[in-house]
C-alpha cells in the first residue's frame, strides 16, 4: 500500500511539474531520447565521396565556415565551426545540410535527414591567426546515427 502512495505522490508531483502553466522547457525536459539503432564515424576531406554502403549514403564536404577562437588568442566566445555536406541517399534526391560543432546558448548544431541524426564532432585543423585554412586542408569528422523505428 505504501508503494502504491508513493508512486502516486511522485506521479502527481510529475504532472504539476510538467502541466498547467509551466514553461515549455520543463515539458520537453522530460522527453525521452530518440534509441539509436547505429552510429557510424567518417571523417569527409574536400574533393572525395564517402560512401556508407550498408545505409546507401553518400556523403561529400562542400564547404566551411570556422569562427572558433584560435588557440592562444582571447575571445570573446568559444565561436563555432559549421560544414555543408551533400547527402545523397539511394533512391532519393540528395540534399544539402549544414551541421555544426557544439557552441555555447545551446546553438542548433545536428540535421537529421530520413531517420538518421548528423553532428560535427570536430573540424581540424584549428583556426591560426597566420592565415585563412583552404577547404582543401579541411578535415571534418562527422556523426552519423540512424534512429531507431
Amino acid at each position: 500500500m505504501f508503494r502504491i502512495q508513493s508512486f502516486l505522490l511522485c506521479a502527481a508531483m510529475i504532472a504539476q511539474d510538467t502541466g498547467g502553466g509551466g514553461d515549455a522547457h520543463a515539458q520537453n525536459s522530460l522527453a525521452l531520447p530518440d534509441a539509436v539503432a547505429s552510429s557510424y564515424v567518417l571523417t569527409l576531406q574536400a574533393a572525395s565521396t564517402l560512401r556508407l554502403a550498408q545505409e546507401s549514403l553518400s556523403l561529400r564536404l562542400l564547404d566551411f565556415k570556422d569562427s572558433r577562437c584560435p588557440p592562444g588568442v582571447q575571445c570573446m566566445w568559444a565561436g563555432q565551426a559549421t560544414v555543408t555536406i551533400l547527402l545523397t541517399q539511394t533512391g532519393e534526391p540528395s540534399v544539402t545540410l549544414v551541421i555544426a560543432t557544439p557552441a555555447p546558448k545551446d546553438l542548433p548544431g545536428g540535421a537529421s535527414f530520413n531517420g538518421f541524426r548528423f553532428s560535427l564532432q570536430a573540424l581540424e585543423p584549428s583556426p591560426t591567426v597566420k592565415g585563412a585554412i583552404s577547404l582543401d586542408q579541411v578535415r571534418a569528422t562527422v556523426l552519423i546515427e540512424k534512429i531507431q523505428k
